[in-house]
């Protein structure tokens, strides 16, 4: 009889939702050639944070083949910011993008997935830039684009607050 109870409630835990948010953010190169995370002169690695979590942290690309998005998923370590390093591998130069944890502010308080636009590949570090007030998340756009796998589509436009 366990045995029963649990086959039938394997399915139900195996498809829960898994807390997270996604960054969707397009990368080019100095001559606006696109990086894409399956670029063959370019390498994309997560960093896993200093402290041991079980964050779940990936590089996965939309349907569009352009837009690359940053995963940060878990139940620990949804707060933290994660970073995303790039290496040119002809050169060794390195670009780490910071993504800091995309827990809105505004009337709404919840992880958003977040579109940043187009980034260019330089050597250095750059941090994403979020809304600084409550009345600027309230103020974000939201976009429809690149469903994941429950189908949402909702990402808020935050390229405004990006330097070019």
């Amino acid at each position: 009889m366990k045995a029963l109870l649990l086959c039938l409630l394997m399915p139900a835990c195996a498809t829960a939702q898994w807390p997270g948010y996604f960054y969707a953010f397009t990368l080019t190169d100095a001559a606006g050639k696109l990086i894409t995370a399956n670029d063959e002169n370019y390498k994309m690695t997560t960093v896993r944070p200093a402290k041991e979590n079980d964050i779940m942290l990936d590089i996965l690309m939309c349907g569009d083949s352009t837009t690359t998005r940053f995963y940060v998923g878990g139940y620990h370590g949804l707060d933290d910011t994660h970073s995303l390093e790039i290496i040119q591998l002809s050169t060794n130069e390195k670009m780490t993008i910071n993504f800091p944890s995309a827990l809105s502010g505004g009337k709404d308080k919840f992880y958003r997935n977040l579109f940043v636009v187009k980034l260019s590949f330089r050597q250095g570090t750059y941090t994403i830039k979020l809304p600084a007030s409550d009345e600027a998340w309230d103020n974000v756009h939201e976009l429809h684009f690149c469903p994941d796998y429950g189908g949402v589509d909702s990402y808020w436009d935050i390229s405004g607050l990006q330097v070019k």
